[in-house]
């Protein structure tokens, strides 16, 4: 299963064959590498969660952690409860 992140959003913003070529040929696009994809994604995150929890109080999931199934379960109880930031919300998709 694919996972979509924030430097895939980007790749595909910036150009939707950046980001094909990201996911099924990364060894011909020049600027690939695994450092660079965190590199953006980590200033992502950092950016947003200054931008978007001043208090310092928002909720940060992380599927790698805690795993997919278990932040997808997260996400639904923070969306129902919560008044603080998401930040890493997991979602579902059925294809």
């Amino acid at each position: 299963m694919q996972t979509l992140s924030n430097s895939k959003l980007i790749a595909y913003n910036q150009c939707p064959k950046r980001l094909w070529l990201g996911v099924y040929r990364l060894e011909l696009r020049s600027d690939s590498g695994p450092e660079i994809a965190f590199k953006i994604d980590h200033e992502v995150e950092e950016l947003a969660q200054r931008l978007f929890d001043e208090n310092e109080d928002g909720n940060l999931i992380g599927p790698k952690e805690m795993g997919w199934p278990e932040a997808y379960a997260r996400t639904q109880e923070l969306l129902k409860s919560s008044e603080t930031p998401i930040f890493e919300a997991t979602i579902r998709v059925q294809m």
